[in-house]
């Protein structure tokens, strides 16, 4: 592939050429799936909005109808609210615990909702809430492919070095408008201790005899290991029979993985062609001949790696840590820090005066926090423009420190 744009999934990374469109994206992080929707109505409407749910599990509207046992708005943390919830299984009588945690960043509200929690567990699920994933979790533009350690969703990033064991998973999907029948679909999950049968060793066993008239059919057109750096997968890329006088194709990668590891785990994918557009039309003849396809495979399955991270960098102007006495001091007043980095000191900062139209030119950001991104309020396109109508577009900048915690009030 000569053309091609690149994705951030997860921790990895993944080459596709460039007219290929995300289908579909799904992530799971520490407790479970964490998802994103578009939210421009903004932190006052938030705040609302949280409200309006804590008042609804107060009055048992949850819909598997637990109740709130407690509710937390994050001061270290703007715009974030967690929920503890339980509700008593009458059968076991037996306490189920759970949480809903919520956080706004930049134009994405971002949430995770899970129960089945024992009550010795559920205090360490809310404090690793409250002081590992909600503190680090920003919002990331759609094409942005950040340099710091950690873990991408779709349309966010969660800053984290990997360190602590935890599970993880990360899927993403492609279609092409070039080759309507053709999808492509990767995920990377966290192992448990115990690794999954390999592919080879699955596909040897024999089939039931129902399918082993069918299964003489399938063409084999390439099998066996495919080791792409550390990970030492395995691939079975065949060509079935439709019964319509032609094949489609079925190419599988597959890495085992190690036991909980968050940098070598089990890796997936499939590329198909020959997918119908409708459930009336099952298969459809294939855009890419097999030779096409095995070299679109390859060199998508090639381009997988860890996404190559380094040390945090925070500003422009390196921190000095210690003065000659060991005596920790600030960051000098007009240090700059670009959105998305880490931020190194708490205190004011400032956006450039020269940018017009931006709704926060002035933030607090506690250290360690995401730089924000910026947004401006601009007319819409046509006949909405002429009618005032306005939309927020957002960008990153270069922040500016103005003034220190302890004068922030």
């Amino acid at each position: 592939m000569k053309d091609t744009k690149t994705y951030c999934f997860g921790r990895f990374l993944i080459d596709l050429p460039k007219a290929a469109e995300v289908n579909g994206q799904a992530y799971e992080f520490m407790f479970g799936k964490i998802t994103s929707e578009p939210f421009l109505k903004g932190e006052a409407a938030f705040a609302q909005k949280m409200k309006e749910r804590e008042a609804e599990l107060k009055t048992g509207k949850h819909e598997e109808k637990f109740e709130l046992i407690s509710a937390k708005v994050l001061s270290s943390v703007p715009n974030s609210n967690v929920f503890g919830i339980s509700k008593k299984l009458f059968v076991t009588k037996i306490t189920n615990f759970g949480f809903e945690a919520y956080r706004l960043a930049g134009s994405s509200l971002f949430s995770m909702r899970e129960t089945n929690y024992d009550q010795n567990k559920i205090d360490s699920v809310l404090q690793r809430l409250e002081t590992r994933l909600l503190p680090n979790l920003s919002h990331r533009p759609r094409d942005k492919i950040p340099a710091e350690p950690g873990f991408c969703i779709e349309n966010g990033f969660i800053a984290d070095d990997g360190k602590t064991p935890q599970y993880e998973k990360a899927g993403i999907s492609f279609k092409f408008k070039q080759w309507p029948d053709v999808s492509v679909s990767v995920y990377a999950r966290t192992n448990g201790d115990k690794l999954e049968e390999s592919l080879l060793s699955r596909i040897e066993k024999p089939f039931p005899s129902e399918l082993a008239d069918a299964a003489k059919s399938i063409k084999v057109l390439r099998k066996g290991t495919h080791a792409v750096g550390q990970h030492l997968g395995e691939e079975v890329l065949d060509a079935l029979p439709t019964g319509q006088g032609y094949f489609v194709h079925d190419l599988v990668w597959d890495v085992p993985g190690e036991p909980r590891s968050i940098f070598v785990p089990h890796i997936h994918l499939e590329l198909k062609t020959g997918s119908g557009r409708s459930v009336n039309q099952r298969y459809m003849r294939p855009s890419l001949t097999d030779k096409q396809a095995i070299e679109l495979f390859d060199a998508i399955v090639n381009s997988i790696r860890l996404r190559p991270t380094g040390p945090a960098k925070t500003s422009a102007a390196e921190p000095t840590l210690n003065d000659d006495s060991g005596t920790a001091k600030r960051l000098p007043l007009g240090t700059k820090v670009s959105s998305l980095r880490s931020c190194p000191e708490s205190g004011v900062y400032e956006c450039a005066s020269g940018a017009p139209g931006i709704t926060d030119r002035r933030v607090f950001v506690a250290q360690g926090r995401p730089m924000p991104i910026a947004t401006v309020m601009e007319p819409k396109r046509g006949v909405a423009r002429f009618l005032g109508v306005r939309e927020p577009k957002e960008f990153e900048t270069t922040w500016t420190l103005v003034s220190y915690e302890k004068d922030a009030s």
